[in-house]
Formats: C-alpha cells, sequence, structure tokens
C-alpha cells in the first residue's frame, strides 16, 4: 500500500530536526515507488504478523542500510519490535557502528486498512538511544518506547505501550520497517569515491532522494577540485535545481543565519540553473538552503581569495516590487527603467566601488520579455534575465555602478522585479573589470549550434585583452531550441562534466558564466542540444595572484 500524501509530506511539523530528516526522506522515497518487494518499483509493502522487509534506502545525509530480518510482536501491555541491518559497504566496522548517528523507522497499521496510523522511530541523541511513537497524520507526540541498540550484532530493539498503539488487544499488526545510518562527520562517498560531495553509495536501484524542503544542505566545497582548502574568501558556483516537488527558491550563503535573499527561484517541475557568487564560512562550507524539496547539482568554477578586492558577503534584498522594498510596490511597466542607488548599502562600500554582485528575479510577467541591467544611461544590446509570462526566473549579474553609485533595471515586458546584492568590486586595475553589457554572438541571423557542436569565441577586443585575461563574466543563453538540454562553457580544451545553462525545449534560458579563457582570451560553448546561442560580455578578470582565480568547471554535488 502507498503512503498516503499528507498536508505536509515534504516537511513533517515534527519539532526533532533527526526525526523529520529521517521521516521526510523515507515518505518522500516511498511516494516515489521505490521500496517494495525486489525494488520492483512497487509502493512501500505492510506486511502482516512477522514477515519481513528488505530494501535499501539511501539519501543525501544518510547512508543506505538493507534490512536483514525484522520482527514485530503484539503482547498484553507492549509491542515489541525488533531489527537487524546489515551495512551496504564500508568504511563501517562493527567497532564503528556504536560511533555513529543511527535510526530506524517502523510505520505501523493498527486497523488493518493497510495504510500507517503510528510511526516509531528509534535513534541515537548523543550517547543515549531514544524511541519515541507519533501519530502519522498529525506528527504529535504519543510516548516514549523503550529502546535497545546492540552494536554487536547491528540490532535494534524497542517496545512501546500498548495503550499507546490506541487499544488493549491487537490481534494482528501490519507494518513495514526501514534503517539509515549516517556516516562519520567528513567522510563523504558515492559509489565508493571519497569526496564527491555525497554521502552513501548509489542505491541498487539508482534512486537518491532529494533534499528536503525547509532545510540546508551544508557542502564543502575548499579543498577540491581547484579550490585551496584555505585562504578561500567566496566560491564562484553553478547551482541548479531539478524536478523540485513545489514552488520555491535556494538562498546559498556562508552558513549560519539564514538571509531574506534567494539564487535560484523556480516553480514545480522546472530545472532551473543560476549563478552564484557564495561567500564561505570558516570552515570552508556554503549552505543551500531549499523551501521545497529538490535535487541540486552544483558545479564550481572558480574562487575568490581572502586577500582578493572582492568583497562577498551574506546577500541582502534590494528591490522587490511585490512588497514595495527599496521602491513602491507594483510590477515594473513594458519599457520602463528602474534606477536604483546601490551605494552604500548593506556591505557595499558607499565609495570606490566599481561593479556589484546582484541576483535578479523576474516574476509574474505578464508577457514574454527580459531585463537588461547596466550603468545607467544608453540602454545596450544585452540581456540578463529572459522570462517567459507568469514564470519565476532569476540570473546572476555582475554589474557596473554609474558615476553616482546606481544601476539601471530596463524591462521590456511588465514584471515584478526582485533584486538582491551578494558582493562588490571596486574602482581597481588589480580586481574585476567591469563593461557596459555588448553582445558578442547571436546565431539567430544563421543556422543554430548543432548537438555536440563547439563554438570556439575570441573575446580579445571591445575593452578585453588579448593578453593577461584570467576569466571573462558572461550572460549565455539558449533560445529556440528543438529540445531539451544543456550548455557548457569551458576553457578551450576537454570538455569538463558541469553545466553552464540547462534549458527545455523552447524555452528561452540565460545563465551567468564566470569562465577561464585560453590563450587569445578565447573559450569554448557546447551544447547538448541544437538550440540558437547568444553570449553577452559584462567584464573581465585580470590575471592576479590576489584576484579572481578561476578553475575549468567541476561537478560538486548532484543529490540525483
Amino acid at each position: 500500500m502507498a503512503l498516503p500524501a499528507r498536508a505536509n509530506a515534504d516537511s513533517p511539523t515534527n519539532p526533532d530536526a533527526l526525526v523529520r530528516q529521517v521521516v521526510a526522506a523515507h515518505e518522500e522515497a516511498a511516494r516515489a515507488g521505490v521500496f517494495g518487494a525486489g525494488s520492483t518499483g512497487e509502493a512501500p509493502t505492510f506486511a502482516a504478523g512477522s514477515s519481513g522487509i528488505s530494501d535499501p534506502i539511501g539519501d543525501v545525509a544518510y547512508a543506505p542500510a538493507d534490512i536483514t530480518s525484522a520482527s514485530i510482536n503484539a503482547e498484553t501491555t507492549q509491542v515489541s519490535m525488533a531489527l537487524t541491518t546489515a551495512v551496504y559497504s564500508d568504511p563501517f566496522t562493527s567497532a564503528d557502528w556504536s560511533n555513529l548517528t543511527t535510526g530506524m523507522l517502523w510505520y505501523v497499521d493498527i486497523n488493518n486498512d493497510f495504510q500507517p496510523d503510528r510511526y516509531l522511530v528509534e535513534y541515537k541523541a548523543g550517547a543515549s538511544v531514544v524511541a519515541r511513537l507519533y501519530d502519522y497524520n498529525t506528527d504529535v507526540f504519543l510516548c516514549s518506547g523503550t529502546p535497545g541498540l546492540d552494536p554487536g550484532n547491528r540490532t535494534y530493539l524497542a517496545s512501546v505501550p500498548l495503550s499507546c498503539l490506541g487499544g488493549t488487544d491487537l490481534p494482528s499488526v501490519n507494518w513495514a520497517a526501514y534503517a539509515v545510518i549516517k556516516r562519520p562527520s567528513g567522510v563523504v562517498y558515492v559509489d565508493g569515491a571519497p569526496n564527491s560531495g555525497l554521502t552513501g553509495p548509489v542505491p541498487s536501484d539508482g534512486y537518491r532522494p532529494k533534499v528536503a524542503g525547509g532545510t540546508s544542505y551544508t557542502l564543502a566545497v575548499t579543498g577540491r577540485t581547484g579550490v585551496p582548502a584555505s585562504g578561500v574568501a567566496a566560491v564562484s558556483l553553478n547551482v541548479t535545481v531539478t524536478s523540485p516537488n513545489g514552488n520555491g527558491y535556494i538562498t546559498a550563503y556562508p552558513c549560519g543565519t539564514l538571509p531574506n535573499a534567494s539564487n535560484v527561484n523556480y516553480i514545480a517541475g522546472q530545472t532551473v540553473p543560476n549563478a552564484v557568487i557564495a561567500p564561505v564560512d570558516g570552515s570552508g562550507n556554503v549552505c543551500l538552503f531549499t523551501s521545497s524539496s529538490t535535487h541540486l547539482i552544483v558545479d564550481v568554477n572558480g574562487w575568490f581569495p581572502i586577500s582578493s578586492d572582492f568583497q562577498a558577503f551574506s546577500p541582502a534584498r534590494l528591490i522587490d516590487t511585490r512588497s514595495g522594498i527599496g521602491t513602491p510596490a507594483g510590477k515594473r511597466a513594458a519599457g520602463s527603467t528602474l534606477s536604483t542607488h546601490v551605494a552604500g548599502f548593506a556591505g557595499v562600500p558607499s565609495t570606490g566601488t566599481g561593479a556589484v554582485v546582484l541576483n535578479v528575479t523576474a516574476t509574474s510577467a505578464t508577457s514574454d520579455g527580459y531585463i537588461t541591467v547596466y550603468p545607467c544611461g544608453s540602454v545596450p544590446n544585452s540581456s540578463n534575465v529572459n522570462f517567459s509570462a507568469a514564470t519565476t526566473v532569476p540570473n546572476l549579474v555582475i554589474a557596473p555602478l554609474s558615476a553616482s553609485g546606481d544601476v539601471c533595471l530596463f524591462t521590456s515586458a511588465t514584471t515584478d522585479l526582485i533584486v538582491d546584492v551578494a558582493g562588490s568590486f571596486p574602482v581597481s586595475a588589480t580586481g574585476f573589470q567591469p563593461l557596459v553589457p555588448q553582445r558578442r554572438y547571436d546565431s539567430r541571423g544563421g543556422v543554430r549550434l548543432g548537438a555536440g557542436g563547439v563554438v570556439t569565441l575570441s573575446l580579445g577586443s571591445g575593452g578585453i585583452p588579448t593578453s593577461g585575461v584570467a576569466a571573462v563574466s558572461l550572460n549565455v543563453t539558449s533560445t529556440n531550441s528543438t529540445a531539451g538540454g544543456f550548455i557548457t562553457v569551458f576553457p578551450c580544451g576537454a570538455v569538463p562534466n558541469a553545466s553552464s545553462v540547462n534549458f527545455s525545449a523552447g524555452v528561452t534560458t540565460a545563465n551567468a558564466v564566470i569562465t577561464p579563457v585560453t590563450a587569445g582570451s578565447q573559450v569554448c560553448i557546447t551544447t547538448s542540444a541544437e538550440t540558437h546561442l547568444l553570449v553577452d560580455v559584462s567584464g573581465w578578470f585580470p590575471t592576479s595572484a590576489t584576484g579572481f582565480q578561476p578553475v575549468a568547471p567541476a561537478r560538486i554535488l548532484d543529490t540525483r
């Protein structure tokens, strides 16, 4: 029988963080149909009597375990449950077991309708083992059980009063049981490969649950794929949301207090990428908060040393036309330009600032259109955000400031605007060199770039030198594609396992890209599906030991 959907299915109301995470992960896996006999795609099977269930479970926080035997015994005053698990793969040993954060989960059907009425969670809280019983439909705590944990035999034991299950006599109980095992801190594996950004091997059925809505994923970014282990102030990432359960947003921030800002805004079922320049915390981590359950893909393409002149800070909301932050409430009219003063806002210095890092989002537009961000004056022939009617589309923008510390946002269609600020560059010959956005490639006058095709762009003109350039800041747009796919922008050579723009068939999709260049300030672009391609350039980073340090794009997280 399938687990019934609950009003709060993505994030149970249970206040205990570990319980909430365990239950949410299992219920998502259950609704995806990965439990059941032989993992055939059936919904969870509730076993009458004492026949056990043996199925792998995995999620981004927990390694999978296999239930080798399980039983339940309804007695006069107690219901006793026993569960033995076998871990899928090393580095676990029997000695490790007692040091791990572990958990087991029982769904119990007490009215013989083969639907859960209660769930019991047993887990380690510090040095203690806790067993707690909850009402399945409301997440209300009902009573504590008597826990037991045998590290040597990898066995869980738990019992709860019969009255807590809702009766004094239960001739039969239907149930389903699952187990999870959390790896030691700092040990990360996927398919046995360390430092991949995921915990736990991929289950045999290939399913890996999403990051749960309302939670933050802590992503280690330093000491990996060209990013040093220390001395890093911020990293340049491409963050992609795919197959979200509902509408929502992602916030990337240095782990700690969650800011009122967003980096990726999405609707249910969408695949949405966005570039992110994110500060790292003292442990070299970036946290990714998601408001709805979703898969996440993260590629890294560079970093800023602490000694660089880039000023990174937690994102802060500058403009929100929906609520009147920074401007009167109400959609911006088609063909209008919004001028906003950025110098002196949040962490941006009031003087000496050459450019700022913005996240610009169009939402609830009345028709298709685009946004151009520029240092007030003549509107350039370029775009930063391309959107369709009634969608929510974000994009990162590194925008030059005008002499008075302002930026302007032109919109071609009526839409709400959201603007967050995440950093700034001073007016300096050693840092980022901003340019008024300029279009450098547009295939719409000719043929689409074919699947697997590669375009080589020489960008050494129009304010960008042919030497002394470490990386360039681009806005890359896919339009009129014949199928869904992705674009990868890279320093010419081997194509990396990374994506810069993820798009659906026929949907115009743009994303900011910071990419290293090769000799002659060249970059290469390839696509997995036939599409027209637009490329705008907004600035460049000089080769400098203290400036932006580009790396070839590399994937550091993929929860799929």
